[in-house]
């Protein structure tokens, strides 16, 4: 009998029983390389099959994203930028509010006879960006507060109520 297997068996050593594990799924060949082997290998691109370091994040040449701590630093860049546009668009919405109130104002003393408020719109200068929106916004919030205040003072303040009979 030949002892010529064992040769072949010795020169292979448990690798076929790691590519059978690895052709059954068992497990993975990133496991079973070391830290060193891993560094060398470079990581592929699925859109455009560009080979890119290890630790890339972010293919190198169509910029997909090829990492789960590129993924993550993507969703927080569009968390952020969701959240500044929701500021603006509340922003927006207080002025528009702001707007719509002083014109209503306006036409209400008009049509009882009243002399009319003066008619103040508010806007912004859309080329210095958010920065003049939420100027804009804040100066709204300021006389929507101050004309509160005014409303409480003559309407709800027990010294200033009259009895009309």
């Amino acid at each position: 009998m030949s002892k010529m297997q064992y040769v072949y068996v010795h020169a292979m050593g448990n690798e076929g029983l790691r590519e059978l594990e690895i052709a059954k799924g068992i497990r993975t060949r990133e496991e079973t390389l070391s830290p060193a082997q891993i560094e060398l290998q470079p990581k592929y691109c699925p859109i455009c099959k560009e080979s890119n370091k290890h630790n890339a994040k972010f293919c190198f040449k169509c910029n997909f994203i090829i990492s789960k701590e590129g993924w993550l630093e993507d969703k927080e860049k569009e968390a952020e930028e969701s959240k500044k546009k929701m500021q603006e668009l509340e922003a927006k919405q207080e002025i528009l509010q702001a707007n719509a109130a002083n014109v209503l104002g306006t036409l209400m003393a008009a049509e009882m006879g009243a002399k009319p408020p003066r008619l103040e719109i508010i806007t912004w200068n859309s080329d210095k960006g958010s920065e003049g929106l939420f100027k804009a916004a804040e100066i709204t919030r300021a006389k929507n507060q101050a004309r509160e205040r005014d409303h409480q003072q003559r309407h709800h303040n027990p010294n200033n109520r009259r009895l009309v009979i």
